[in-house]
Formats: structure tokens, sequence, C-alpha cells
């Protein structure tokens, strides 16, 4: 015979296990989320974000903001985060999950389009607040893929790792390396190559920083290697550094008595030569190979050969790889995109509501880069968002009302008062490009 087993009841929860589940209106799970929103509430998003896609769509997409930057993987979970006592009021009306993409979905192409300009927008400012202008800025570009297993619009076999094809998505992202914080992104149909659209891209981007006092430095990789890309560049004063694929035409070129080759002044395995040559149109570029030997029982010597093209002239060869190998920290940057503000996980059947989400996934990005370096303590400006979130963001908090006003009691056991009172002052009184933008000319 079976034995019944008895369910439990919240009661029994609290007799057997010393736990009890409080959901009262004066709790709430994000109160470390109200800087932030100071930050929102001084550079005026949402009244900006109105006058681009407005009022119903902005605060929609405010609402994804908070729920990306509190954690929220799913359209339930960002109507959950969105009803938060600390988040609420200042969203007023946060819609369900079933009505965020119905919103979304009713906004033309035109504004989606305003929406990529405003969302880079936040970025440009973002970078003049930190960065004066002089100097090189090195912006680095890639692309990577994320695996989709339903039927939305865009989901097509594409490459997911170097010989995987599954189906998925894919987004073109563009970061500048100084302020580890994306410049553009977006997302493309599952099958789309590399280099579909980058000269396009390049041609509305590079020109807005050839009137500025930055000299930009473009790294990318082989999958971006394209002549026009280097015209482009050369025609906008602004130097590629992009990595060559090794095609057996190259490595005969490498292997040309015509290229002279001087060792390494720190490895005596390593040996730097370099051709040059023009495009079509006559932009002048070199093509810098890296030998190394290759130990095995070969009778003759034979190499392995890697190659970066550039248009700097004056870079010695081993400067040039050094350079390239900056841009591997975009990876890491990606990883973050991927893991920590979920991009690509959070779509829907739409390719265009997608896109609409992706814009709103760099937005919330963009918000917190500037939110770290203006409010945070130097020693947190590098930490990652599921860093933030456990230490600042997502903390326990009563809310207390009397006196015909409304405060957070905040419990956080990682900084003290003192640190609390730093950043609302430096909240307070610092100047910022992004939460005032300079008058256009």
């Amino acid at each position: 015979m079976r034995a019944v087993t008895k369910k439990l009841t919240m009661a029994d929860v609290k007799k057997e296990f010393g736990i009890e589940l409080d959901s009262s209106e004066k709790l709430c799970q994000f109160g470390g989320i109200r800087p932030f929103i100071k930050l929102l509430e001084k550079a005026q998003i949402k009244q900006r974000l109105i006058e681009v896609v407005g009022t119903d769509q902005a605060r929609v997409m405010l609402q994804m903001v908070l729920g990306i930057i509190c954690g929220a993987d799913s359209m339930e979970e960002i109507e959950k985060v969105g009803r938060d006592n600390a988040i609420k009021p200042y969203l007023v009306q946060p819609l369900s999950a079933t009505r965020i993409p119905r919103v979304l979905s009713q906004l033309p192409q035109s504004k989606i389009q305003k929406l990529h300009e405003f969302v880079t927008s936040l970025s440009l400012l973002d970078l003049a607040t930190f960065m004066p202008q002089g100097g090189f800025l090195d912006v680095d570009i890639d692309a990577t893929s994320v695996e989709k297993y339903g039927k939305q619009q865009g989901v097509e076999l594409g490459y997911v790792d170097t010989n995987t094809i599954e189906k998925c998505y894919q987004y073109l992202l563009f970061r500048f390396h100084q302020t580890n914080t994306f410049f553009y992104g977006t997302i493309r149909a599952g099958s789309t190559h590399s280099q579909n659209g980058i000269v396009g891209y390049l041609n509305q981007f590079l020109p807005i920083f050839a009137q500025t006092n930055w000299r930009l430095r473009l790294r990318l990789d082989s999958g971006f290697y394209n002549e026009e890309v280097i015209e482009i560049c050369t025609a906008n004063r602004a130097f590629v550094f992009v990595k060559a694929p090794m095609s057996e035409s190259r490595i005969e070129q490498a292997e040309s008595p015509k290229i002279e080759w001087i060792l390494d002044d720190k490895d005596p395995n390593i040996s730097w030569g370099e051709y040059r040559t023009v495009t079509k149109s006559g932009a002048i570029y070199r093509e810098i190979f890296k030998r190394t030997p290759i130990f095995d029982n070969s009778l003759f010597p034979h190499f392995k050969y890697h190659c970066v093209v550039t248009n700097d002239m004056d870079l010695p060869p081993h400067m040039i790889f050094s350079q390239y190998n900056g841009r591997a920290n975009i990876e890491n940057s990606i990883k973050e995109l991927k893991y920590d503000y979920h991009l690509g996980r959070i779509i829907t059947k739409s390719f265009d509501v997608n896109d609409i989400i992706t814009q709103v996934t760099m937005m919330a990005h963009i918000l917190i880069q500037h939110f770290k370096r203006l409010v945070l303590d130097k020693k947190d400006h590098k930490s990652q968002l599921s860093t933030l979130r456990w230490k600042f963001l997502n903390l326990p908090t009563f809310v207390l009302r009397g006196a015909r006003r409304q405060w957070y009691r905040i419990t956080n056991v990682f900084i003290d008062g003192k640190y609390l009172i730093r950043m609302l002052y430096r909240l307070k009184i610092k100047a910022s490009f992004l939460c005032h933008p300079p008058p256009l000319v």
C-alpha cells in the first residue's frame, strides 16, 4: 500500500525549516537600483526616449532596461521586475509580459532607425565625458552568434563556432576599447557573413570621427578582411588592423625571396617580414608577416605564418601585431553581453521586435557603463554587471512611508553608508555629457 505524502504548507515550511516568505507591499527586491534610477532621471532618459519612439514604447523600453539590469532573461521576469516597489514608481504603469512585444511591434521602421541613432548617441556622449578628444581611439569590431531553436524570423543556419553550423542569430558589435563600452550593436539573420554590410557601417560611422581630434584605430578579425575596408579607413584618416586569412597565394607571397626577414629582438624563433602594395583605388597598405618555425622530423625547415594587414605605414612590425592583439579583450565583453545582459535570449517571433530588444540591451549596457564611471569608486569601474547585482543593485529593501513622503531602507553588507554618500554626492555634482548633452550646432 502506497504511503500518502502530505503536501507542505507555508506553515510547515516555517516550522520545519525556519523559513518564512514575506511578499508584502512594504518590501522590494531591487532597492539598490534606486541610485541608477536617479541617474535616469538626471539624464531625462524617459523624456528623450519619448521624443524618439513615443510615450508607450519609451515606457516599455525602460521597463526592459531595468529588467535586464536586474537579471531578467524573459518577458515574464521583466514584468515581475517592473512591478517591484523600487521600480514601479519610476515606470508608473509597467506592462505585462504579453503586452510588451505588442507595444514594441507598433513601432514603424523609421522610428526603429531613430532608436539605433539614439543608442549610438548615448555611447558617444559617454565617450566624450570620460575621454577628452585627442590621441588614439581603438575600435574593435566583431560578430557573434546565439543559437536559437524556434521559428523566429531571421533564424537561419549559420556558424556558431569555427566548424559548427546551427540555427542562430548573428550580432555585429562595435566596441570602444578605452572605455570598454559597445559603441553600436545590431541583430542580423543567422546566415549573415561577417563582411556583409561592414562597408556601409564604416561609411556611416567613420566620417563622424574624421571631424574630431581622435585618431581611430580599427581592429578586425579575418572574417572582415576586405580591400574596401582599407580604402574607407584611409579616406577617413583612420588606421585599420585586420587579420588576413592565410590562403595558399598569401603563403606563397610570404615565402617569396623578395621579402626580407628580420629576427625578433626578444625571441629568436620569431621573424618579421612585410610586403607593401595598393588597393584598386590606390590606397597604400602593408601586409605584415610573422614567421615561426615548425619543429618536426622534416628534413627541410618549414614555417607557420600569420599576417596582419594595416594602412599604418610607420609602426614597426612587432608593434603592428601587438596593436592587433589588443582586440582580444572584446571576447570578454561579448561574454558579458551574452551572460549578464542576456543578449539574444529575450526574443519574440518578429525580427523587427528583436531588433528593438537588441537596441534596448545595448542601451542598458551603455547606461550601466556610464553609471559605474560616474558614480562608483574607481575600484568598481571594471566590475561586470553580475557583480554589480549582488553588490549594489539586487538588494532587499523595506519601503517606508510617512509625512507625505516615501523612502527605502536598504540592507547591504557589501558597502557602508560612506560609500553610499560618495555615490549620491558624485551623482549630484558630477558633470556628464550623457546627462546634459551639448546643444546641436
